[in-house]
């Protein structure tokens, strides 16, 4: 996606939504911005509701560039998306739309504030998804996890 980079990875020092380490980088744009997938690979899971990452979708690269050690790469907080798990992704496939749903700083700032895509890198292995923390506060939601990667590693 083309944007700005408004939070880096890990010890941000940016508390205020419940975290201490920031496991990606955020990127903002206008709102509604394409986001493209970073290689070829195979839609590993997707998410929706209020919590966390949104509207999320997770990709599993072993293939191409990343065949010699596989990684997932997330994007978070979409408007909406247009991939389904098991679907087979190709380098540069829309993902989805740059938005403000799940976790995002328009709960402390308003519905205006907040637009960005969370971009995650997780090694491949021991990557799950379990079901969110907070749905008594949230509602239903599930959150990807696994060992995350400074994206701007791969970048």
């Amino acid at each position: 996606m083309n944007g700005v980079l408004t939070q880096g990875y890990g010890n941000t020092g940016f508390t205020a939504l419940g975290y201490s380490f920031h496991n990606g980088i955020d990127i903002a744009g206008p709102a509604g911005t394409p986001i493209y997938s970073a290689g070829d690979g195979t839609v590993a899971a997707t998410g929706t509701g209020n919590g966390a990452y949104g509207n999320w979708v997770a990709i599993r690269h072993d293939t191409g560039k990343f065949a010699a050690h596989p990684i997932i790469t997330l994007y978070g907080h979409m408007s909406s998306f247009s991939m389904r798990t098991g679907q087979v992704v190709k380098e540069g496939d829309l993902v989805g739309f740059e938005g403000n749903t799940g976790n995002t700083t328009r709960l402390l700032y308003g519905p205006k504030r907040g637009y960005h895509l969370h971009f995650t890198v997780f090694d491949g292995s021991g990557f799950g998804v379990a079901d969110g923390a907070y749905q008594k506060t949230y509602g239903a939601y599930q959150v990807p996890y696994g060992a995350p990667y400074n994206p701007l590693d791969f970048l």
